[in-house]
């Protein structure tokens, strides 16, 4: 896989051919190797945060291990913390050495004391992740989606193009009157015909998509957390998240309070943002925490019981780790029920399309062979 990065990164003939920079079975393995490097990335800031090791010369030989865009952005990182910018900023600029939604944790980490904590919680949960059935289910649906993309294109262009002009030359030979379905199949395969080099770009457009889609995501589908048309519908993607972050700090002893405000500003979803900060006022108006996370419908009121029972209990961090757990799991599980649900769906549609052409077809024939006799 590092081979393909290679070629990727310094070739200019492979680097911009869309058939090979955004062939989507070549995204997966760059992804699949930009995980392995930012979960190595985050332990190495975990180590040297927390024995407090010089992270400049550390990053400069990670860097030296790593080729392409990867080795220019771990060598700008060391670059601007050899300039005293902040390690949370310094990741937030140069953007893609973490996950998406590492950063506003960091940031959590880094103001409550506790970065190097975090850093391993990331990597962990990365970790975690990758091993768990649903991203491997994920990715067997996408390699399954553009297999039966790919090989339906290919088979309906070439019966459109090919051989349903040289049906239409035989049925008119003998002067058959076409029922309706076989018009319409004629007339769309003529459409085809016309328009075939439009499609062709259409369908690259949506290879494109694809590949942009594994490219960017994270572990945990964070790329969608960035989307704005949808960042509603995405917003307790970020929970999970939220719920460890305030694990470490209740770990730690620290306030709550200076979490939760933290990732009120650094979270990029306004819709989630908007809910930390109403917590934020509500607790600073003399409100619990919990019942303050409740009214901004950030957890749910079964989960703020638990929470007030851990805290009272002194096991607070332990209840908030598993109970983002459990949303992560419920999460995965919505995700597996929902291709298992929509999977079928592209059997039938190639059903419909095999029926149509064969029906289009075979029905003049019929009346053809009927003629004859």
């Amino acid at each position: 896989m590092r081979g393909i990065t290679s070629l990727i990164g310094y070739n200019p003939f492979i680097r911009f051919n869309p058939l090979i920079r955004f062939n989507p079975f070549v995204s997966a393995a760059v992804f699949q190797l930009e995980l392995s490097r930012k979960k190595m990335l985050l332990r190495i800031l975990a180590n040297a945060v927390e024995q407090d090791l010089p992270l400049v010369p550390l990053l400069i030989g990670f860097a030296e291990d790593h080729d392409g865009q990867w080795n220019e952005k771990v060598l700008e990182l060391a670059y601007l913390l050899k300039n005293n910018k902040p390690l949370p900023d310094a990741l937030e600029q140069v953007g893609g050495l973490v996950p998406v939604g590492a950063i506003p944790l960091i940031h959590a980490g880094a103001a409550s004391g506790h970065p190097g904590a975090t850093f391993r919680m990331l990597a962990d949960t990365m970790t975690e992740h990758s091993k768990g059935k649903q991203n491997v289910q994920s990715f067997s649906f996408i390699g399954y989606f553009i297999s039966f993309v790919l090989m339906i294109f290919l088979v309906t262009s070439f019966m459109m193009v090919y051989i349903i002009p040289k049906f239409k030359r035989i049925v008119e030979d003998f002067g058959v009157d076409l029922p309706a379905i076989s018009v319409s199949l004629i007339k769309n395969s003529d459409l085809i015909a016309n328009f075939l080099p439009l499609i062709i770009l259409f369908f690259i457009i949506i290879l494109i998509f694809m590949s942009s889609i594994i490219r960017y995501a994270s572990v945990h589908i964070t790329y969608l957390r960035k989307v704005p048309l949808i960042g509603r519908f995405t917003q307790k993607l970020w929970i999970p998240d939220i719920l460890r972050s305030l694990s470490l700090t209740a770990q730690q002893n620290e306030s709550l309070l200076m979490t939760i405000k933290t990732l009120a500003r650094h979270i990029p979803n306004k819709h989630i943002r908007n809910k930390l900060t109403n917590a934020e006022i509500s607790i600073q108006n003399g409100n619990s925490v919990w019942n303050s996370l409740t009214d901004a419908k950030i957890i749910r009121r079964q989960e703020k019981d638990i929470f007030e029972a851990a805290e009272r209990a002194g096991n607070l961090a332990w209840a908030l780790k598993s109970i983002s757990s459990r949303r992560d799991s419920n999460s995965n599980t919505r995700l597996t029920n929902f291709l298992a649900f929509i999977e079928p769906f592209f059997t039938i549609v190639a059903g419909g399309i095999v029926a149509y052409i064969a029906i289009g077809m075979f029905m003049p024939l019929v009346q053809m062979i009927h003629g004859m006799s």
